[in-house]
């Protein structure tokens, strides 16, 4: 009987390690560039042609030998190569065989009824809870029901009281931790 249940515990614990990485690789691909991404482009070859940490900024925009200014802003990875190699290939290049990766995302933003409220740098499988830990943990004011995020791009207040350990954190996102009455 113990073996049986551990065996259905076991399978399901891997089908939730499965889903959970189904997930993320989904929401990576979806991963949309914006102002404050550190990035490099390679152009696989054409070495004087490639940008090395670059901060994406306010406009969205990267300058790049030979095609000019690129709007990458608010385009996935993928996206943006196409956009790029196809711009190259425009008379340029014959077959540009560009990258882009991620040096450092944007940055997250903690504030409220914090320690230490401020700007923190995004880590992958950042969640509120632990977004408020790299902020110092909750002050003595501070209420386990006003905590509210905002996801960057959006004006849409989600309460996340309640769910913190469950509510992942993604570049540019604001956390807001309110007061206690008492």
């Amino acid at each position: 009987m113990l073996k049986t249940m551990f065996k259905i515990v076991y399978k399901k614990s891997i089908f939730v390690v499965l889903v959970s990485g189904i997930f993320f690789a989904a929401s990576a691909s979806d991963y949309k560039l914006m102002k404050g991404d550190i990035i490099s482009v390679t152009i696989f070859g054409e070495s004087e042609l490639s940008i090395k940490k670059f901060v994406i900024p306010r406009t969205g925009t990267i300058t790049m030998q030979l095609i000019g200014v690129v709007e990458i802003g608010n385009k996935t990875i993928k996206e943006a190569e196409k956009l790029i190699t196809d711009k190259y290939q425009d008379g340029y290049l014959k077959m540009p065989k560009v990258t882009i990766a991620i040096e450092s995302f944007r940055p997250i933003f903690v504030n409220g009824e914090v320690r230490n409220p401020g700007t923190f740098t995004y880590l992958e499988g950042l969640t509120v809870r632990k977004a408020i830990a790299l902020a110092g943990g909750l002050t003595d004011r501070a209420s386990l029901r006003k905590i509210n995020l905002v996801r960057e791009g959006t004006d849409e207040i989600i309460d996340v009281a309640g769910v913190l350990d469950e509510t992942q954190v993604y570049p540019g996102d604001v956390i807001t931790i309110g007061e206690s009455l008492f």
